[in-house]
């Protein structure tokens, strides 16, 4: 994305990643010009309720939480993030999660040969709109949630799942708008040609095995799903976190530096904590609400 702040007061950061516009009307300014200028579908948008949070999976959150006692806030220390043995002990804890704890089941095996869906993805699909369900320790899995839908975004941003009153979320939000257009080749093939998770997870293991990192993020859309209540609603996308050490916007930052995109991947919209009612509203206006985006 080459686009510019449209709003004299919006600030930015450094390195034009961060925008933060004054209030809300700015805020849906600065949006709808972003999408005014990318109109053939290529953005998907992800919202957080805190602006300090890392763009990380939650799998990799559970893991530095309880491997290093960091916060979502905080990124490790370089020397750990470097280690390959902290890249090793979180892939192994991912293998014994879904590999040995909570396979995918006979039904979805048997439905992969009927239907061709892609077992593994479906179970961590599961963990991801249904979490209470997952049950191991280290919780999730390394795909975070995006939408296609910026409303549900920024229904994230302000609300979050907890479905908390505007009136007590006294935090700055964050939008995330991410162009999968400048990734590159990252997103998974469709049709027969499509890579299951599985394999992907095996590609990982072994770049681990040959001493290599186990590269960009991967984005998830597979053609053939199990429906679900919640993700009809919410319109998700998944990217996959495939360096479960580094978040997204650390490997994005780097990837348009090495790469010399000259166009940046993400931009990080500010949501200011004084305007979650007035987003309250207006996603009230479009029919976003908790019970739309939860139905059971």
């Amino acid at each position: 994305m080459k686009i510019s702040p449209v709003c004299p007061d919006t600030t930015t950061a450094p390195d034009h990643h961060i925008w933060c516009p004054k209030d809300f009307t700015d805020f849906r300014r600065e949006l709808n010009e972003v999408i005014r200028q990318y109109p053939d579908g290529r953005l998907v948008f992800r919202g957080h309720m805190d602006r300090v949070w890392l763009l990380e999976s939650t799998f990799a959150r559970s893991c530095k939480k309880a491997l290093l006692g960091l916060e979502p806030h905080l990124r490790p220390p370089v020397s750990i993030r470097e280690s390959r043995h902290y890249l090793e002990a979180m892939f192994a804890a991912l293998l014994l999660k879904y590999y040995v704890v909570d396979r995918p089941s006979t039904e979805l095996r048997k439905r992969e040969r009927l239907e061709g869906i892609d077992p593994l993805f479906e179970l961590m699909k599961r963990h991801q709109q249904y979490p209470n369900e997952d049950k191991f320790a280290l919780k999730g899995t390394f795909f975070l949630d995006w939408t296609l839908n910026p409303d549900v975004a920024l229904f994230f941003a302000s609300c979050g799942a907890d479905d908390r009153s505007a009136e007590s979320h006294q935090t700055d939000g964050a939008l995330y708008i991410c162009d999968t257009e400048v990734t590159g080749k990252t997103m998974m093939k469709r049709g027969k040609d499509a890579i299951k998770v599985e394999k992907i997870i095996a590609l990982m293991l072994e770049t681990l095995e040959q001493d290599k990192a186990p590269g960009c993020p991967l984005l998830f859309h597979p053609p053939v799903q199990t429906p679900m209540a919640r993700p009809q609603r919410q319109k998700p996308v998944y990217w996959a976190q495939m360096d479960l050490r580094y978040d997204l916007e650390d490997i994005w930052a780097l990837q348009e530096e090495q790469q010399c995109l000259g166009e940046r991947i993400y931009l990080k919209l500010i949501l200011p904590h004084a305007a979650h009612q007035e987003a309250e509203k207006h996603l009230r206006e479009q029919g976003i609400t908790h019970n739309c985006l939860f139905p059971d």
